[in-house]
C-alpha cells in the first residue's frame, strides 16, 4: 500500500487457497518500507470464531471484516455449458413456434 493509504485493502492470491471449516487462520501483515501502518477499522463484526490479533496478541472480543470468494473476475462457463444451454433455448424456441403455427 503506498504511504498514507486510506481504506480497504484487499488481499488477493493467484492461486486459490484452500481452507478447511472450523480451522482458524490468519494473515500477518508486514510493513516492509514506508510508513507505519495501524487498523482503524475493527468492531465486533460476529464472525464466527473471529479474533483480531494486534502484535501478536488476541483480542477475542473484536474481529476484522472479512470476506471471501472470488472477487473481480467471474469465470466462464465451459464450451459444453454454453452449447447446451444454446441447444434447450432452441428447442424451447422451435416447441413455442410449433404450437402458435398449430393453434
Amino acid at each position: 500500500m503506498p504511504d498514507g493509504f486510506i481504506g480497504y485493502p484487499n488481499f488477493t492470491f493467484s492461486n486459490p487457497v484452500p481452507v478447511v471449516p472450523s480451522n482458524q487462520y490468519f494473515f500477518d501483515v508486514v510493513v516492509q518500507s514506508g510508513d507505519l501502518w495501524a487498523i482503524v477499522d475493527y468492531n465486533t463484526y460476529n464472525y464466527t470464531g473471529g479474533v483480531a490479533y494486534a502484535g501478536g496478541t488476541a483480542f477475542p472480543t473484536v474481529d476484522l471484516w472479512f470476506r471471501e470468494g472470488i472477487i473481480g473476475t467471474v469465470p466462464e462457463p465451459s464450451s459444453v455449458c454454453l452449447g447446451l444451454a444454446e441447444a434447450g433455448a432452441l428447442v424451447w424456441f422451435l416447441r413455442r413456434r410449433a404450437v402458435r403455427a398449430r393453434g
